[in-house]
C-alpha cells in the first residue's frame, strides 16, 4: 500500500468523519512509530521500508471482516474496527504489537525495552477523528484503557421520488444518502479502496441507508404503500465480511417491507461475467421484490444483465456531466437496453431539457428534481405525467399533488 504523504491525518480524519459517520458502534486506534525510529536512530532508514511492508501485510491479515486502516505519513496508521469488542480489539492490538516487535527481531535489532504507543481515536462534533494518547503499550503487557465513546451523529438521507413513465405515476421512492463531503472523501481516499482487500467503508455506508430505509417505510400506512429503491454496491454483496453483516440487516427487515423493497445495485465492474452477478444478486433476492441494477452511462455488458436474470438497468446523470454530451449517450443507453430486453431507468434528471431528452429516448423510469425534489421521507404513490413536467410552478396546482388512484 502506498504511504500518504503530506497533510495525511487531516485527509484520513476527513475520509473517516466522511465515511463512517453512518451510526455503526466502532473503535478507532493509531499505531505510532516513532517510538521505534527513535530506538533504531540513524539505522531506521535502512530497514524502513521492509518494515512498513510487512507491518501492512500484517494489518490486511488482521483486520479482514473487522476493519480497515489507513497508513497517516510515515509513521503513523490509523486503525478503524467494528463487528467486534473492546477486549477483541485490544487483544487483536496486542497481537499487532506483538507481531511488529518479532518483526524487528528477525532484521536483526533487540527491541529490549521498545515500546510503540497506541491512541484511541474518537470522531469529534465535526464528524472528524481526534486522537487521543492512552497508554504506551509495552509487550507482553498490554492493557488499553478506552474513553468513552462520542455519540455520532447519523448521515443525512432523502429519498427520491421515481417516475414510472408508462404508467404516469410516481412509484417508487429512492434512498439515497447526502453527504457532500462524502464525495470529495471518496476521491482523496480512491487509492485505499483499490487498495485494501475488504471494502468495509461501503459495507457500512450500504448498511445505514437500507436502516435509514427500513425506519421511513415502516412508518409509512399500509393503505398507499410506495415501492422502495434502496442502493447497494456490488463490492459489499461480493465481498464476505461486507456481505455477511448486510444479509444479517436484510434478515432482520419486517416481511411485509421485502415485497415493497427494490435491490439498485451499483458500481458493477464494466466486464463483469454474467455468473458473478448472478452469484450476488442470488444473495439478495430472497429479501426482496425485485432486483435492478445502476451503471455508468459508457456501459457496454447489458448481455451479461440480461443473463443475470436482473430486469432493469439505470444510470446516473451526475452534476458535473456536461449536458449535451449526456443527451448523446441517454439514447444509446436505451438503444442497448432494449436490444438485451432490458428496461431503463435514469436518475439525477435535473432540467426540463435532460427529461425531454429521457422521454425521447426512451427511459422508463425517471428520478431527479426534475420529477420532485427529494424528500426527508418517502410518501404515498401520485400522480405525475408529461404535462408536471412543463407545468408553470407560478400556477396554483403543483406537479405531484394528485394522490394516485390504487
Amino acid at each position: 500500500m502506498a504511504q500518504s504523504g503530506g497533510n495525511s491525518h487531516s485527509l484520513a480524519a476527513d475520509k473517516v468523519g466522511a465515511s463512517l459517520s453512518g451510526g455503526v458502534a466502532m473503535m478507532m486506534r493509531t499505531i505510532d512509530l516513532m517510538t521505534v525510529r527513535m530506538h533504531l536512530g540513524e539505522r531506521f532508514p535502512a530497514i524502513s521500508e521492509r518494515l512498513h511492508a510487512q507491518l501492512q501485510k500484517d494489518l490486511k491479515q488482521a483486520l479482514t471482516g473487522f476493519g480497515w486502516f489507513w497508513p497517516m505519513g510515515d509513521l503513523f496508521y490509523l486503525i478503524v474496527l467494528w463487528g467486534i469488542t473492546e477486549s477483541e480489539a485490544d487483544a487483536l492490538v496486542q497481537r499487532l504489537l506483538k507481531q511488529l516487535h518479532s518483526n524487528l527481531r528477525s532484521l536483526k535489532f533487540d527491541t529490549t525495552g521498545l515500546f510503540i504507543p497506541v491512541n484511541a481515536a474518537h470522531l469529534d462534533r465535526r464528524g472528524r477523528p481526534r486522537i487521543d494518547a492512552i497508554q504506551s503499550l509495552e509487550e507482553g503487557d498490554v492493557e488499553v484503557a478506552v474513553s468513552p465513546p462520542v455519540e455520532q451523529k447519523g448521515p443525512a438521507f432523502a429519498f427520491e421520488p421515481i417516475w414510472n413513465v408508462r404508467k404516469g405515476v410516481v412509484s417508487a421512492f429512492r434512498c439515497i444518502r447526502l453527504n457532500p463531503a462524502s464525495a470529495a472523501a471518496a476521491t482523496v481516499g480512491e487509492a485505499l479502496i483499490a487498495e485494501v482487500q475488504e471494502v468495509t467503508r461501503w459495507g457500512i455506508e450500504d448498511q445505514a441507508v437500507l436502516q435509514h430505509a427500513i425506519t421511513e417505510w415502516s412508518k409509512l400506512p399500509p393503505e398507499s404503500p410506495c415501492l422502495m429503491i434502496v442502493p447497494v454496491r456490488f463490492e459489499t454483496l461480493a465481498s464476505a465480511g461486507p456481505r455477511r453483516d448486510y444479509l444479517g440487516l436484510c434478515g432482520d427487515m419486517p416481511h411485509p417491507l421485502r415485497r415493497l423493497l427494490i435491490f439498485e445495485i451499483e458500481q458493477i465492474p464494466d466486464g463483469v461475467m454474467a455468473e458473478r452477478l448472478l452469484d450476488v444478486t442470488r444473495y439478495v433476492k430472497s429479501f426482496c421484490r425485485a432486483v435492478m441494477t445502476r451503471v455508468s452511462l459508457e456501459f457496454q455488458h447489458f448481455e451479461a444483465i440480461n443473463k443475470a436474470g436482473i430486469p432493469i438497468v439505470a444510470c446516473q446523470i451526475g452534476s458535473a456531466r456536461n449536458e449535451q454530451k449526456s443527451l448523446q449517450l441517454m439514447e444509446r443507453f436505451v438503444e442497448r437496453a432494449e436490444r438485451h430486453k432490458l428496461q431503463s431507468a435514469v436518475f439525477g434528471i435535473r432540467s426540463v431539457s435532460l427529461t425531454t431528452a429521457a422521454l425521447g429516448a426512451g427511459f422508463v423510469y425517471i428520478g431527479g428534481e426534475a420529477v420532485s425534489t427529494p424528500a426527508e421521507a418517502p410518501r404515498g404513490l401520485f400522480k405525475f405525467d408529461a404535462a408536471d413536467v412543463y407545468r408553470d410552478i407560478s400556477q396554483p396546482e403543483k406537479a405531484g399533488s394528485s394522490p394516485a388512484v390504487a
